[in-house]
C-alpha cells in the first residue's frame, strides 16, 4: 500500500512557497517606491510594526504548532525589515534630488549618509 504524495514532493511544494518571498519583496519595493512617505507622518515606522507584528504572529502559531516553548527570535528579521525601508527612502529621497524635487538637485548632495567614509547612497 502506497502513499498517495512522497514526502520530498511535499516538502518541494512547500519549499516553492518560501521561494516566492524574495519576488513579493522586489515587487512590495517597486510599489512602494511610487508611495508618499514622510518621517513626520510615521508610515514607515507603523509598517515596520505591521511586518513584525504579522512575523510574531505567524511564528506563534509555528511555535504552538511543534509545541516549543518560545518564539524564534526576530531580530534579524527586525534589522532586514529597517534595512528594506533605510534603502527604499533613501532610494526614494535620492531619485526627488536627482530630479531636483524641492528646488535642489542631487549634483549639489554627491553623498547624502556615509558610514566609515563610504557613502550609502550615491
Amino acid at each position: 500500500m502506497g502513499y498517495p504524495m512522497e514526502l520530498l514532493e511535499l516538502e518541494r511544494k512547500y519549499s516553492r512557497t518560501l521561494r516566492k518571498q524574495p519576488p513579493l519583496l522586489i515587487k512590495l519595493y517597486s510599489e512602494a517606491r511610487n508611495c508618499s512617505m514622510s518621517l513626520r507622518k510615521k508610515d514607515m515606522t507603523e509598517a515596520i510594526l505591521l511586518r513584525m507584528k504579522t512575523y510574531y504572529e505567524v511564528n506563534d502559531k509555528i511555535k504552538d504548532f511543534l509545541n516549543k516553548k518560545s518564539v524564534a527570535p526576530g531580530s534579524d528579521f527586525f534589522v532586514e525589515t529597517v534595512v528594506f525601508y533605510l534603502k527604499l527612502f533613501l532610494d526614494k529621497r535620492r531619485n526627488d534630488l536627482e530630479s531636483g524635487v524641492g528646488g535642489r538637485s542631487f549634483l549639489n548632495y554627491p553623498e547624502i549618509i556615509q558610514i566609515n567614509n563610504t557613502p550609502i547612497c550615491k
